[in-house]
């Protein structure tokens, strides 16, 4: 087995027990223990509203390739947690993608929301 057959199945608490297994990863491991393990989740360059949404969705797939939460229930945080952040009342997919695109646009960045095929 390899750490990429771990990732392909979307199981990263096996890739990182893995990677501490095999001397070779050992320059990479100490930044998925950090994000994964330690929820230090990444800061960006951007405003702190863009990077509050970016921190939102690192803690969703924290949530479903770390923490074996079902999809659904991750989503349904995800969502909960986007509309608590930016005030607004409208939970439906295709609104707060919209919204969250034209929030992105309006500080001068793009970014692709919706939906996407499960992992």
């Amino acid at each position: 087995m390899q750490v990429s057959d771990y990732f392909i199945r979307g199981d990263v608490k096996g890739a990182i027990e893995y990677m501490r297994e095999h001397e070779e990863y050992k320059d990479i491991l100490p930044a998925y223990i950090s994000l994964f393990e330690n929820n230090e989740y990444i800061d960006y360059e951007v405003p702190e509203l863009l990077n509050n949404i970016l921190k939102l969705y690192q803690i969703y797939y924290h949530d479903i390739f770390y923490c074996g939460v079902q999809e659904s229930e991750a989503a349904d945080k995800l969502i909960d947690s986007l509309t608590d952040l930016l005030n607004i009342d409208n939970k439906d997919d295709e609104y707060l993608s919209y919204y969250l695109q034209k929030l992105f646009e309006d500080y001068g960045y793009h970014a692709q929301f919706g939906k996407t095929q499960g992992f």
